[in-house]
């Protein structure tokens, strides 16, 4: 894939065309000057067969790392930074091994299926796979498009099927578990105190890690007790702080409206906060102690949690499972699948419901009763 400069122009009654090519498989600059061309569609068709046989690249001269990396320097502006960083990692780490001496042309159709059957040796979840195998195709259809890939080998490669181990299988916290785990924490402390909101705030609003680790003291709104998402905090690339990146989906992007005692915690902090001299709207709510402008680290996050469940010896629940708590329990209690899906941000009631479908016989024999008791 090239860069390219190209200029058109007229001089003594011919046209001419002026070409700068930075081919950035080989990272040299090209330039090309012709003239003499009676007409200005004769300079353009010349500029355009010069750049077919003179600049780009065969594809049959090509790797499978070229195609691969200008790939993702073609999709970096158009993708989160993180996500970027992952795809990369992902090719690197998964795919290269497989193919570091192979031509693109060269790689059939049996590569890739012996490519994908090499996976379910690794262990990594399904999910993991399926992304590996995206990035596999999505690198095949790239020269397809671009470097004119006469046959596409990676276009019979399917995604693996969800291994039902993998979905949400009720590894959930009720109200008194949560109750025994947020009691270790001494609310007299003004550090604990906020690290016990952090984990409040997650348990009775289902809100993602990164979404509570990006909240800022302007996201809170206190005449509607209520806190905005409106971005999240990822701590994913390697050398590299915390970053902030948008939602990847709009339904993402949400106002949760917060429990009495929930949004009580959350204003002390802020009242706390307010009286430091060098306060600002844009700080983290849940910083580290010496920079208001680094959230915790999703490290600390695991690990506090962790020492507590072994201390108090309460079921072990990942910190998504804070997510899917709050959610089993207002199905439980009869809220509407609309209203739970809103809160939690899904992108539609469906996913909600096909991820929380075994909690709705209760809710239904709930809502059953209440009919009952109004007739």
């Amino acid at each position: 894939m090239t860069r390219r400069n190209i200029m058109i122009g007229k001089i003594n009654n011919t046209y001419y065309f002026r070409a700068s090519y930075y081919d950035q498989l080989t990272g040299k600059r090209v330039r090309k000057h012709e003239g003499g061309f009676k007409t200005k569609k004769e300079a353009q068709l010349k500029e355009q067969e010069y750049l077919r046989n003179a600049v780009e690249t065969p594809v049959v001269d090509l790797y499978l790392k070229d195609i691969a990396y200008d790939y993702f320097a073609h999709r970096k502006p158009y993708i989160q930074i993180t996500s970027y960083d992952n795809n990369v990692r992902i090719f690197d780490t998964y795919i290269l091994p497989h193919f570091t001496r192979k031509k693109i042309h060269k790689i059939s159709k049996i590569d890739c299926r012996r490519f994908v059957d090499s996976l379910a040796k690794i262990d990594r979840s399904i999910k993991t796979k399926n992304d590996i195998i995206t990035v596999f195709k999505s690198i095949f259809n790239h020269a397809e498009e671009y470097y004119d890939l006469k046959s596409n080998p990676a276009r019979i490669i399917k995604r693996l099927p969800q291994d039902s181990s993998e979905k949400f299988t009720g590894d959930v916290w009720t109200v008194e578990e949560f109750k025994s785990f947020i009691s270790d924490f001494n609310l007299n402390d003004k550090e604990q105190y906020k690290w016990a909101t952090f984990y409040t705030l997650a348990f009775w609003t289902g809100a993602r890690r990164g979404e509570i680790l990006g909240l800022q003291f302007k996201d809170i709104n206190f005449a509607n007790r209520s806190i905005s998402i409106t971005k999240s905090v990822t701590q994913k690339r390697a050398g590299k702080g915390p970053v902030l990146k948008k939602p990847k989906t709009t339904s993402s992007i949400r106002t949760i409206s917060i429990d009495d005692e929930t949004f009580a915690m959350l204003e002390k902090i802020y009242l706390d906060k307010h009286r430091d001299p060098g306060f600002k709207n844009d700080q983290f709510i849940f910083s580290r102690d010496y920079n208001p402008y680094i959230p915790f680290a999703d490290t600390t996050v695991e690990n506090t949690k962790n020492r507590i469940i072994k201390k108090k010896n309460i079921k072990q629940i990942r910190f998504h499972d804070f997510r899917h708590s709050h959610a089993s329990i207002l199905i439980a209690s009869g809220v509407d699948i609309v209203v739970v899906s809103a809160r939690l941000g899904h992108s539609s009631t469906d996913l909600t419901y096909n991820i929380y479908v075994h909690l709705l016989p209760s809710a239904e024999r709930r809502a059953l009763d209440t009919i009952n008791k109004i007739r």
